[in-house]
Parts: structure tokens; sequence; C-alpha cells
């Protein structure tokens, strides 16, 4: 949501502002979709993790097509969040040649950082971090 409201700052043509809005309002209520099925994935909430209430009450979960559709509601918010930018640099009117290459350095930009590679390998790879 961040990255939209910073998008919503620095690009300045109205329909790009409109699009910024109406990805806004979807991922918020994407975000409230996601909390309220969390919440309610199983009911009684504690059967999610423990499975013994299943023998002892009525118990009710979410099938698995519904955390398959959650991840790809997720994914694509983020797919269309990272695509907003591109969209935008490519209607900035500059001589043709810089045009693609700054297209490409605005997809470049939107791509997720590399430090996250390493706090992975820091979390889930602690032998690497040990110096001979």
């Amino acid at each position: 949501m961040s990255i939209l409201l910073l998008y919503k700052r620095i690009f300045t043509y109205s329909w790009i502002k409109r699009a910024i809005q109406i990805v806004l309002i979807l991922v918020i209520l994407i975000g409230v979709w996601l909390v309220v099925s969390v919440f309610t994935a199983c009911i009684p909430l504690q059967a999610f993790w423990d499975w013994s209430l299943y023998f002892k009450v009525h118990v009710y979960c979410h099938p698995v097509n519904l955390w398959w559709g959650n991840a790809a509601l997720h994914i694509t918010s983020d797919l269309v969040v990272m695509a907003l930018p591109v969209s935008g640099l490519v209607h900035i009117s500059l001589p043709t040649d810089p045009n693609p290459a700054l297209t490409d350095a605005g997809a470049f930009l939107v791509k997720p950082p590399q430090t996250t590679k390493v706090r992975h390998r820091r979390r889930f790879c602690p032998r690497l971090l040990v110096r001979p």
C-alpha cells in the first residue's frame, strides 16, 4: 500500500492517478478479505491448531481451494502494483532512444530487493556465515 501512495505522489498524469486509486481500493479490499478469511479459517478458530477438537465438537474449516484463491489474489495484486509504474513510464514524452531504456530501468526498480536473498540465507542457512 505504501508503494501505491508513493506512486500517487510521483506520477502527475490524471489517468494513472485514477488507476492508482482503483488499485489502492482493490488492495485494501483484498487485504480485508484475507484478514477475514484467516480469522475464520476454522470455526472455532482453535481447531486450526488443535485437531483433537474435530472429535469433540462440530468444526468447520475452509477448503484448501480458498487458500489457493487467496494466494492467487495476493500474487495478482502484487503484479498489478509492479506493472503500474511501467505503464506510466511508457507514456513519457522523451526522444525515442531513451524511452525503452527508461521503461526497462523502471521495471528493474520495482523488482524486489536483492537484500531479501541475503536475509533468507542468514535466517535459513547460518552455516554459510561461518568463516573458515
